[in-house]
């Protein structure tokens, strides 16, 4: 028998903590911070989830605040994932930097500006206002009013490259330590010790007309959904400063296959009409063609690369659109306007799933929905596909 005792191995990992930090010269400290901040260059992606409550339900965090018809905003539950289930969002890569130190916090005001925009979001709000109200007189007694002063629209001076780096900063609650807690404050019942979990606030900044919003609707049936959210959706919102819900970039939906079989019905359950998806879609983009939104993006988590793809196919290229997660993962523009003009792309790739060397665009592809929708002619943005590059 060994007299010596075995002792149990150990794993070391690089060091999450650098105690020094703040014996470091100024400058670096502050170059540091600045490395720290995602690129702002690059069009981000952000993930909310969409949920109807009742007016007494106080157990779910908002982004911003809830509005009259309870219709609720919130960030994914499995915040620290990503993938098509979790959390990709840009927001999670420099958001802890608003609370991390003074120093922090300085670099992130001064990356995203916050002192110059909201000074013009204050002015846009106040000139939009005016605006509203002078359109609620009948034009009879506009005559009798006196004269109103008259702003000056703060984004008339600006480009469209400037106004797409318009800021928004807002937060969410969640767990010190656990990403498995709830989100939010709670107690349990009466007849139960009463615990409470403790929260933290985790601020995030986001591009309203530069960044791509993914929207998760906990049910595709919330009455006017599309309409709500253009009055109540904070990043985007006129009556928050900014130029109108959706932006020029879009919104995104995650696609679901399942889609294709929601045909309506009559109570015996058989099928009276055209696939009901289809028709919501366009009805959600006809509504669309009031607000600034170009494009409604629909995502495809099973469109993978072929085994065969050339090199110079595996990337995107110059004309194709691409929006960045936080995990390195990039949502890549198939199409945006015409079906027709993605063909070159999907080629290249095969739906997971479905069967067939053409699975990309067969009768079970997101490409086949989208055609669907695009049938006849209508008002409205278009619909464009994305493919989740890792």
């Amino acid at each position: 028998m060994s007299d010596h005792t075995q002792l149990p191995s150990v794993t070391m990992g690089p060091p999450t903590t650098f105690h020094p930090f703040p014996k470091l010269p100024w400058e670096l400290r502050h170059e540091i911070w600045e490395l720290a901040v995602r690129p702002l260059d690059r069009p981000g992606v952000h993930v909310f989830c969409v949920e109807e409550h009742e007016p007494d339900d106080s157990s779910v965090e908002e982004v911003e605040d809830r509005d009259k018809s309870n219709l609720h905003f919130s960030v994914p539950a499995a915040t620290m994932s990503a993938g098509p289930c979790g959390n990709p969002s840009t927001y999670m890569i420099d958001g802890g930097l608003w609370t991390a130190c003074k120093e922090s916090r300085a670099v992130m005001e001064e990356a995203f500006k916050h002192q110059m925009w909201d000074h013009k979001r204050r002015a846009w709000r106040l000139f939009f206002a005016a605006i509203v109200r002078a359109n609620s007189i009948p034009l009879a007694l506009r005559a009798l009013r006196s004269p109103s002063p008259v702003l000056e629209n703060p984004y008339d001076e600006l480009g469209d490259d400037e106004l797409d780096m318009i800021p928004a900063t807002a937060f969410f609650l969640s767990p010190p330590s656990s990403s498995s807690l709830p989100s939010s404050t709670q107690t349990t019942k009466a007849d139960q010790p009463k615990t409470q979990v403790t929260t933290s606030p985790h601020y995030f900044s986001v591009f309203p007309h530069q960044d791509l919003f993914i929207f998760r609707p906990a049910s595709r049936k919330i009455d006017n959904i599309w309409s709500r959210l253009e009055l109540n959706f904070p990043f985007g919102s006129r009556r928050w400063g900014f130029l109108g819900f959706g932006s020029k970039h879009g919104l995104a939906l995650k696609y679901d296959s399942a889609w294709l079989d929601d045909y309506y019905r009559d109570p015996a359950g058989e099928i009276t009409g055209a696939v009901n998806m289809v028709d919501r879609m366009v009805k959600a983009i006809v509504f669309f063609d009031t607000t600034r939104a170009e494009t409604i993006w629909l995502v495809d988590y099973r469109l993978k690369l072929k085994q065969n793809t050339p090199a110079d196919k595996r990337e995107p290229d110059v004309n194709q659109k691409v929006f960045y997660g936080n995990d390195g993962r990039r949502y890549v523009e198939m199409y945006s306007k015409f079906p027709e003009a993605g063909v070159d792309y999907l080629q290249w790739f095969y739906t997971d799933g479905v069967e067939g060397e053409d699975s990309s665009i067969s009768e079970r592809s997101c490409d086949y929905f989208i055609e669907e929708v695009e049938y006849e002619e209508r008002w409205g943005p278009t619909l464009g596909l994305l493919a989740c590059f890792p």
